[in-house]
């Protein structure tokens, strides 16, 4: 259904459907993006929902700018202004209107894109982490 979409509003040429990426690409895969988007569901009836969101974090250390939703764990891979955004779920006009921004403003994407790998080098390694934790014990 989405492939169709993307073919009826003659997007073929900037939108691709790639399915499986092997690990040893995916540095390459996002690097290659102008910004990484996942905008997942969270349903109020099911407890089923997106953990950390790893992708974040990988599309944020390969430079990449991201777009995610303030649901489950995303906002605990996504800071805000630095190196990415979050959008409301289903808030299909916020959406719209950050990405109209980052038509208009090439230039924000890839700042975004260089905070995140900032940010990433600097919180989320294990040095950080073995020092929240000691932290916390000692």
């Amino acid at each position: 259904a989405l492939e169709r979409m993307v073919t009826d509003l003659g997007l073929s040429d900037i939108v691709s459907f790639e399915g499986f990426i092997d690990d040893n690409k995916l540095c390459d895969f996002y690097s290659a993006s102008h910004i990484f988007i996942l905008c997942t569901r969270e349903e109020a009836d099911n407890r089923n929902v997106e953990g950390y969101g790893l992708v974040f974090a990988e599309a944020q250390a390969c430079g990449t700018a991201v777009i995610g939703t303030r649901t489950g764990g995303i906002p605990d891979a996504v800071e805000e202004n630095n190196g990415g955004w979050l959008i409301h779920q289903d808030a299909h006009e916020e959406l719209e209107n950050l990405l109209i921004k980052l038509i208009d403003d090439k230039s924000l994407a890839i700042n975004e894109g260089r905070n995140a790998r900032r940010r990433i080098e600097a919180k989320i390694t294990w040095e950080h982490y073995v020092d929240q934790i000691c932290d916390v014990i000692l």
